[in-house]
């Protein structure tokens, strides 16, 4: 008998372990975690240019960019992360130097202009009401400041990957699924049609032999 997979309902999904909401980052594929953890790592050298006061990581799910700027010792004097997933307040105890507090993005209990960076990575596709969050997100952030963000082109070779990393292509189904409303090349133009100015893009390449 072959296995079935199965979609969640929302309330399941929002009370799955952390470390499921990215499996990729623990695929037995080199390829697959090389590929998650590079988005994480050029991320992280931003965070290093421009050495924020106060960060803030949205959908930061098992805490997995924190731990990256813990290692590099990158974390900057004030730090915070939200996730919608009921689990996240459990990092506190992990992770004691950043704030974890379970909060909707698109209504957040942040002062205005709290920010001196914000980074959403793999997140804003998953967000039907994007033009709401992306308000929010603005009214948070200090004027002049960093929002970083990481997008799936949806391509063939992506879906390739969710294949072998969770049996299906299918963004809906399998673990850690969610649907994605929108590529990066839309929301760059919601982006910037809301007044971010983009100062800076890269692609995430194959490694070699593969690109």
């Amino acid at each position: 008998m072959g296995n079935k997979i199965m979609a969640m309902s929302p309330e399941q999904k929002l009370a799955i372990p952390l470390t499921t909401i990215v499996p990729e980052y623990y695929s037995h594929n080199p390829v697959v975690r090389w590929l998650f953890f590079k988005r994480l790592r050029e991320a992280a050298c931003f965070i290093a240019s421009i050495k924020p006061k106060v960060l803030l990581d949205l959908g930061c799910g098992d805490g997995t960019f924190i731990r990256l700027l813990q290692q590099n010792r990158l974390l900057p004097p004030g730090l915070y992360a939200i996730d919608y997933n009921t689990n996240v307040q459990n990092l506190t105890r992990q992770m004691p130097f950043c704030n974890f507090s379970r909060q909707n993005l698109l209504q957040t209990n942040f002062a205005d202009h709290a920010f001196d960076a914000i980074v959403a990575l793999d997140v804003l596709e998953h967000i039907q009401f994007i033009e709401k969050a992306l308000t929010e997100i603005k009214r948070i952030l200090k004027t002049q400041k960093y929002l970083i963000t990481s997008e799936p082109t949806e391509s063939i070779l992506y879906k390739t990957l969710r294949f072998m990393t969770k049996g299906t292509f299918s963004m809906e189904t399998g673990p850690g699924a969610g649907k994605h409303y929108y590529q990066a090349r839309e929301i760059d133009i919601r982006v910037t049609s809301l007044g971010f100015k983009k100062i800076n893009s890269k692609k995430i390449p194959l490694p070699y032999p593969l690109d």
